[in-house]
């Protein structure tokens, strides 16, 4: 089947206004948040201080070799990069204009965050936010999920879709992929009243959910007919935590957690290819995840995720680049670090770890015994 590449070829000949923007185009441009645009696109938003994504793609190229970029960098959201120079030369994508890059790592709060925005056509804009990228604050971030009702980048999320509502007229798609997709609900459900009636639609792309729907406030329900939540068959990311409404589950080429890959997601002309349901492996896992955060209290997953946040960063690791790069050296580093933690540290990580063992245990063999009952 066909995926988000093969869409380009199909419809990127369609301007925006001759075909509106939908649910591919937002996943589309959320992977493009992952490009380092750093410096090429404008950090301060506004409707002139702009360049077009075809302009980009020329920047870029002179800083950055593709191929070797490729070679060098594990994440699969690596990929971004091929997907700008597809963009640029596509007539549905060439001439937009992007402004707003903002891009921060912040040790201190524990923070990673970036986001840009995007001029579709008059008086209409999508603000986007970029998912975890490579940075272990970042994945730590994530992991403070698990026992944090905000997270630093949620608020940092607000406060950019409310500035770049502030600046620019009309109205508003807010996207984005993995974390990403959960700063766009947090952002566009936690907007002021003003801001709010100008969102047209919020797309999640395989986002997690919340560790308290009562986060989102008081304008949850009415914002909720907008929010469109996307997650792959095998779904673990966009199944975690509270999830904010119904999921469409989409067809993907990739198998388990390399779902995750949009890239992999199948498209059939302006939409996504979807099933029913997720499978039965995406159910089992989630059930593992939530009956292990139901057994574990808020400290216990603080200070697992504090305590494993330690132990990398005793590496000087900064990125996963960094943990492949250096395998040896960090797996020696970690091992040391780990004989070095206290008694009662020790038992807690032991007691948490065994505790998802547990879970997963359980569950599985409530599968087993449940499709032994219906084969009966």
């Amino acid at each position: 089947m066909a995926g988000m590449f093969d869409y380009l070829d199909w419809r990127g000949d369609l301007t925006f206004d001759e075909a509106e923007f939908n649910e591919v185009d937002s996943m589309i441009l959320a992977w493009l948040s992952y490009a380092a645009l750093d410096g090429i696109v404008p950090a301060e938003c506004s409707e002139t201080d702009t360049i077009t994504i075809e302009k980009a793609s020329e920047q870029f190229s002179k800083t950055h070799d593709a191929e070797k970029f490729l070679k060098e960098h594990v994440s699969f959201t690596k990929t971004s990069v091929l997907m700008l120079q597809k963009l640029a030369a596509s007539k549905r994508f060439r001439n937009l204009k992007l402004t707003g890059f903002v891009n921060l790592i912040d040790y201190k709060k524990e923070s990673q965050f970036c986001a840009m925005t995007v001029l579709l056509q008059k008086n209409r804009y999508a603000v986007v936010f970029r998912g975890t990228d490579e940075s272990l604050i970042g994945w730590k971030e994530d992991f403070n999920m698990s026992f944090l009702p905000i997270i630093p980048a949620q608020n940092t999320a607000l406060s950019y879709l409310e500035g770049v509502a502030d600046r620019i007229p009309g109205k508003v798609y807010v996207c984005g992929h993995s974390k990403g997709g959960n700063l766009a609900v947090y952002a566009g459900v936690r907007a002021s009243y003003r801001t709010r009636r100008k969102i047209l639609e919020i797309y999640n792309h395989d986002g997690p959910g919340f560790y308290d729907l009562n986060s989102l406030g008081d304008a949850f329900e009415e914002m909720l007919p907008k929010i469109h939540s996307f997650v792959p068959e095998t779904a673990v990311v966009g199944m975690l935590l509270e999830p904010v409404g119904e999921h469409n589950v989409v067809k993907s080429s990739n198998k388990g957690l390399l779902q995750h890959d949009a890239m992999s997601w199948e498209v059939l002309g302006p939409n996504f290819v979807t099933v029913d349901s997720v499978s039965d492996t995406s159910r089992m896992v989630n059930d593992i995840l939530k009956n292990w955060l139901r057994e574990t209290s808020n400290e216990e997953r603080a200070v697992f995720v504090d305590t494993l946040y330690k132990i990398l960063d005793a590496s000087q690791a900064k990125n996963l680049d960094d943990l492949n790069a250096e395998k040896g050296r960090i797996a020696n580093v970690v091992l040391k670090e780990i004989g070095g933690l206290s008694k009662e540290t020790k038992n807690m990580l032991g007691k948490t770890i065994s505790a998802l063992f547990k879970e997963g245990n359980q569950v599985i063999k409530n599968n087993i015994n449940n499709n032994k009952a219906k084969k009966k």
